[in-house]
């Protein structure tokens, strides 16, 4: 499942840096920058995981706070992007497929983890 989800998500974050004028160089750095911000961030869930108040863990709600700032840089970000350009119905639906192929792939993961 990381497999299939960092290796594209990487690739459009390395193709976003590019797009927005940093050099390859200079892509390749900030990349490294934000795996070694991931991994100290990946830490520190699993301390704040240990915490617990009134027999609730501490993840539970931080965890839904990550992913809500998650969604909110794509919704500002990468979707203005999209919008931003005209795409011809070809490219339009070459997005949607891709965007149901993710979905999909979440089902599968989700329907495999139980």
């Amino acid at each position: 499942a990381v497999f299939f989800h960092e290796i594209p998500h990487e690739i459009g974050d390395y193709g976003i840096l590019i797009r927005n004028g940093l050099t390859h160089s200079q892509a390749i750095k900030v990349q490294i920058l934000t795996a070694i911000a991931s991994i100290i961030g990946c830490i520190c869930g699993i301390v704040l995981d240990s915490f617990h108040l009134d027999d609730i863990s501490i993840s539970t709600w931080v965890l839904p706070i990550t992913a809500g700032g998650f969604i909110y840089i794509s919704l500002v970000d990468v979707v203005a992007d999209l919008i931003k350009t005209e795409p011809s119905l070809i490219d339009t639906i070459l997005q949607m497929i891709c965007l149901c192929a993710g979905v999909g792939m979440m089902v599968v993961v989700s329907l495999l983890e139980e």
